[in-house]
């Protein structure tokens, strides 16, 4: 199995596999190296949205995210710097707004609409 292409930009990537060889396992590994999430379409998700007043700097995403994919239940984090806000997306009906937040906010930064 290769990687051939990772977008940001389109959340895209191309993968070249044998299916004789590889396993959905396999890819999901392989994807999971460059940030990407992967889950089953039988597996019910939610997408969580929390808004903050200001990032102050790219440096400080890295933590905040990492923090929040060690929470039981996120599934992957998406930080969007312009609409200041982080879309989580979790197990659905496994993780509070406010846990997510609360991870948010023990970085420093300010939440809106707790």
């Amino acid at each position: 199995m290769k990687v051939l292409n990772v977008s940001y930009a389109k959340s895209r990537a191309d993968l070249l596999y044998d299916p004789a060889r590889a396993t959905v396992a396999d890819m999901a590994g392989a994807l999971s190296r460059f940030g990407y999430v992967t889950y089953s379409l039988n597996e019910k998700v939610q997408q969580i949205r929390i808004r903050v007043k200001e990032f102050g700097g790219f440096d400080r995403i890295p933590p905040i995210e990492q923090a929040l994919r060690r929470i039981p239940g996120v599934k992957g984090v998406k930080t969007d710097i312009l609409k200041r806000e982080m879309t989580v997306t979790v197990g659905a009906g496994k993780v509070k707004r406010e846990t997510l937040a609360a991870a948010v906010a023990e970085h420093g930064l300010e939440v809106i609409g707790r």
